[in-house]
C-alpha cells in the first residue's frame, strides 16, 4: 500500500512534498496549488486530468464502500464474529488494539464521500449496489467499528428511498444507543438540555457489545428493519411478552384476561390526553384509574416462581392469573372481595399457592381448589410495600414505604403455612443520627425524608435472619424470635444492597462496580443454623468497618442510562420504556402512577426485579401496562 502510494504521487512530486516517514502527511510546496487544482479545468484536453472538480470528495466514496466490504468480509481487522457477540471482554480486546489510520479515516467520513444524488437515483449504478450491499451485510459490524466517531449527513436520512433511509434512521438510533454519556456537573438538567439539542461537549464512552445485547433483542421485528435483517447476531436473549413481540415468546394469558386486554385497547384510544408542563404528552394516569375497563387490562403487581417458570399477574381490579410460561398456557385465576388494584405477589409454594396485597392493605392467602384466605389488614399507601419470602415458604417479611422515617417501627412477618398470622417485628427506640460526609463544615445530620427512599430487603440463606435498609440505616432481626438485633449506619447503600445480595439481579443507575466486598450466600456441608451464623456475622463484620462498602465508582460520574447487573457483572442495558418510574417523595404530592416498576427517590437508585432464584429470569414493567419476562441464562 505504501509503495502504491508513492509510485502513483511521484510524477507531481515537483508540486507536492512526499515525506519520506509515513507518519508525516504530504502537502503542497506552494501555497495555492490547492486552490489552483480544484475548480473547473484549464488549458488543453490533456490538461484536464490534472484537475479536481468535486470539492465534496464524492469521487472516493465508492472506493471507500468496497475497501470496507473487503475489510469487513476477510475480517482483516480481526473483529469478533464468535457469538454472542455481545460479549464485553471480547471487544474491549478488540478496541485495546487500535486501528490504522486509513481504516478510521474510511469510517468517519464514508457518509461524507457518498453523492446523494447517485445513491438515490433511480437510474441503477455501482455507488448504489455497494452501499445497498453495505447496508444489508456490514451496517452493524461498520457501527461497531467506528468507536462512536461517524456521523450521518441529513442529505442521506431525509430521501424519498424508504429502505435505505429507514436503515439509515435505525443506524443511527443504534449508533446513539451503545454511546454512553456521561456528566460530572451536579445538574442533570442541564445534561439533558445540552444532550436534546445536540451538544456534543459531553464526556462519552463506546460500547458496541450492547448493539447485539440490549439493542437487537429488544426489537419490535415488525417495524425493524434492520431487525430482519441482522437477527441471527443478536445475543440469544428470550423475552416473554403478552403480545409475543421482540422474540416471540408469550406470556399466556386466558381467554377472559385477552378479552380484558382487548377492551382496555379500545377504551385507551378513546382516552383524553395529558401532556407535562413543557408540552410533551405524558401518561393520564387519573384517566386510566377512574375507568374500570381500563383498570381491568392493566398490570399492577408482578411475581415469577423460583424456577423461572410460572408468573402471577396482579391487574388493576384486584384480579390476578398464574400462568406457566414454558408449557404456554394460563393455570388459574384468583379475585380479591375489593376489586382494588393489587400492591404485591408473591409465590409461596408451587405453582399456585400464593399470598396477595392490595392497595387497602388487605393481605390474603391464595391456593387452586381453596377458598381465599384473608389474613388481615396493614396500613396501605400508594408507595408499595418490599417483600421477601422464605425459600421454604413458610414467611413473608413486609417493609412498609407510606411512613416516613420511621418505617422500621412496622416491619412485619407474615406466616404463611400452618397458621396463618401476621406479627410486627420489635424495634429499637433510638437509632443512632447518620451523617452526611460531604459538606465543607464536616458531618452533619440530614433531614429525614417524608418518605423513605431505597428500601431493601435480604433474608439470610436459612432465613433465620433478616437485614433490611433504607439509604441511612441497617437493620438486622431475627424471624425465629422476632427480635431487633442491632443497626448500623450506612455511608453508601447502593454498594451495602448490591454486596448483600449478589446473586439478585439488580438495576442501577449509578456506573457502579461493586464486586468487592460481597457478603457470600453461603452454602455447603454445615448445618443451616451455621450457614446463616456464619452469614450474619460476616455481614456484622462489613458493617463494623466503616469503608467496607463504599462504592467503587468508575470516571467520568453520572451514567443516565440504568443498567442490570447479575453477580456483580453488567448484563444489558434495559429500552427506556422498562426503566423504573422514579416517585416523588413528597408526602403532600401524591404521586399519579399506580402501577409499574416504582422507585422512590432520585435518580440514584438500586431496583431488584422479581426473579427466579438463581436471577437468570425477572421480570420488569418500567412504565408500561404490562410486564416482560427476560431470559438471559443462555449468556450467563
Amino acid at each position: 500500500m505504501e509503495v502504491e502510494v508513492y509510485s502513483t504521487l511521484k510524477p507531481i512530486s515537483s508540486i507536492v512534498h512526499l515525506p519520506q516517514r509515513i507518519t508525516e502527511a504530504p502537502r503542497f510546496y506552494h501555497a495555492t496549488a490547492k486552490e489552483f487544482i480544484i475548480g473547473e479545468p484549464i488549458g488543453d484536453a490533456s490538461d484536464q486530468s490534472f484537475f479536481i472538480n468535486d470539492t465534496n470528495g464524492y469521487s472516493l466514496g465508492l472506493s471507500l464502500l468496497r475497501f470496507l466490504k473487503s475489510t469487513f468480509k476477510w475480517n482483516d481487522l480481526a473483529m469478533p464474529t464468535d457469538r454472542p457477540l455481545g460479549n464485553k471482554e471480547k471487544w474491549e480486546e478488540f478496541q485495546g488494539k487500535g486501528q490504522p489510520d486509513h481504516v478510521e479515516y474510511a469510517v468517519k467520513y464514508l457518509f461524507s464521500h457518498l453523492d446523494p444524488s447517485k445513491l438515490f437515483s433511480r437510474d441503477s449504478n455501482e455507488l448504489q449496489q455497494e452501499f445497498d450491499h453495505f447496508l444489508t451485510n456490514n451496517l452493524l459490524s461498520f457501527i461497531a467499528l467506528s468507536g462512536g466517531e461517524f456521523e450521518l449527513p441529513d442529505e442521506l436520512l431525509q430521501s424519498n428511498n424508504h429502505d435505505s433511509t429507514e436503515l439509515l434512521r435505525e443506524a443511527k438510533r443504534a449508533h446513539e444507543y451503545v454511546i454512553e454519556r456521561h456528566e460530572r456537573l451536579r445538574d442533570r438538567r442541564a445534561l439533558f438540555s445540552r444532550l436534546q439539542f445536540g451538544e456534543h461537549d459531553v464526556p462519552w464512552t463506546f460500547d458496541p457489545w450492547h448493539i447485539f445485547r440490549s439493542m437487537l433483542p429488544f426489537t419490535r421485528p415488525t417495524s425493524s428493519p434492520l431487525f430482519k435483517l441482522y437477527r441471527h447476531l443478536a445475543d440469544p436473549i428470550r423475552i416473554f411478552t403478552i403480545s409475543g413481540e421482540f422474540t416471540g415468546h408469550l406470556i399466556p394469558l386466558s381467554k377472559h384476561a385477552i378479552n380484558a386486554q382487548n377492551v382496555m385497547e379500545t377504551k385507551l384510544s378513546g382516552l383524553r390526553k395529558a401532556f407535562d408542563s413543557e408540552g410533551p404528552e405524558i401518561i393520564n394516569y387519573r384517566a386510566q384509574y377512574s375507568d374500570p375497563d381500563i383498570c381491568k387490562g392493566i398490570v399492577t403487581s408482578t411475581a415469577i416462581s423460583k424456577d423461572g417458570r410460572y408468573i402471577a399477574l396482579g391487574f388493576g381490579n384486584g384480579g390476578i392469573e398464574v400462568v406457566d410460561i414454558d408449557q404456554q398456557h394460563a393455570i388459574t385465576q384468583f379475585q380479591c372481595d375489593l376489586r382494588d388494584p393489587i400492591a404485591w405477589i408473591d409465590f409461596i409454594s408451587g405453582s399456585c399457592r400464593i399470598a396477595a396485597e392490595d392497595d387497602e392493605g388487605n393481605i390474603f392467602i391464595f391456593d387452586r381448589g381453596l377458598q381465599p384466605l384473608k389474613l388481615g389488614t396493614l396500613p396501605g399507601g400508594h408507595y408499595p410495600p418490599v417483600t421477601a419470602v422464605a425459600d421454604n415458604g413458610s414467611f413473608i417479611i413486609r417493609l412498609p414505604r407510606h411512613l416516613g422515617s420511621n418505617w422500621y417501627k412496622s416491619v412485619a412477618i407474615l406466616y404463611v403455612l400452618e397458621e396463618p398470622s401476621i406479627h410486627i417485628l420489635s424495634f429499637p427506640s433510638t437509632i443512632p443520627t447518620p451523617l452526611r460526609l460531604n459538606s465543607p463544615h464536616g458531618p452533619v445530620p440530614p433531614f429525614p425524608p417524608p418518605v423513605p427512599c431505597g428500601l431493601a430487603l435480604k433474608l439470610s440463606p436459612g432465613a433465620r435472619y433478616v437485614v433490611a435498609c433504607d439509604r441511612e440505616h441497617a437493620f438486622v432481626w431475627s424471624t425465629e424470635s422476632c427480635e431487633f438485633i442491632t443497626s448500623h449506619n450506612l455511608l453508601d447503600f447502593e454498594a451495602f444492597v448490591t454486596n448483600t445480595a449478589p446473586y439478585r439481579p439488580y438495576i442501577i443507575s449509578g456506573n457502579v462496580k461493586s464486586s468487592k466486598g460481597s457478603i457470600p450466600h453461603i452454602q455447603g456441608s454445615r448445618t443451616e443454623n451455621d450457614i446463616d451464623a456464619s452469614w450474619v456475622e460476616l455481614l456484622f463484620h462489613r458493617l463494623s468497618q466503616k469503608k467496607a462498602y463504599v462504592r467503587e465508582r468508575q470516571e467520568p460520574l453520572g451514567v443516565l442510562k440504568p443498567k442490570l447487573w447479575l453477580r456483580n457483572t453488567l448484563e444489558l442495558i434495559l429500552p427506556i420504556e422498562y426503566h423504573p418510574v422514579l416517585l416523588t417523595r413528597e408526602l403532600r404530592n401524591r404521586p399519579q402512577e399506580w402501577y409499574g416498576d416504582r422507585v422512590i427517590g432520585g435518580e440514584d437508585f438500586v431496583y431488584f426485579p422479581h426473579a427466579s432464584k438463581d436471577g437468570t429470569r425477572f421480570l420488569v414493567q418500567g412504565h408500561m401496562r404490562a410486564p416482560i419476562v427476560v431470559d438471559i441464562s443462555q449468556i450467563v
